[in-house]
C-alpha cells in the first residue's frame, strides 16, 4: 500500500508555481519639505512625478479659490 502511494506521487507531474511578472516600478522623486517656523526642520516626501503634479494642481486650485472668495463684490 505504501509503495503504491509512493509510485503514484512519483508519477504525478510536479507543478511549480511561476511568480507573477512584476509591474515595472514607477520612478520616485523625493523632495525636502520645509517646516514653517523652523530653519532646520522639515521632512522628506517621496512620490511619483504624477503624484507631484497632482499635488501642485491641487495647491494652485486652492489658491485660485481663495483669491476668488476674497475679492470684494462690486469692485
Amino acid at each position: 500500500m505504501f509503495l503504491s502511494l509512493l509510485l503514484l506521487l512519483q508519477a504525478a507531474p510536479v507543478e511549480t508555481a511561476q511568480p507573477a511578472p512584476e509591474k515595472p516600478r514607477e520612478k520616485v522623486v523625493c523632495r525636502r519639505i520645509a517646516e514653517t517656523g523652523s530653519l532646520i526642520g522639515g521632512k522628506r516626501v517621496c512620490m511619483t512625478p504624477a503624484d507631484w503634479q497632482q499635488q501642485e494642481r491641487d495647491a494652485r486650485d486652492s489658491i485660485d479659490r481663495f483669491h476668488q472668495s476674497s475679492v470684494a463684490p462690486g469692485k
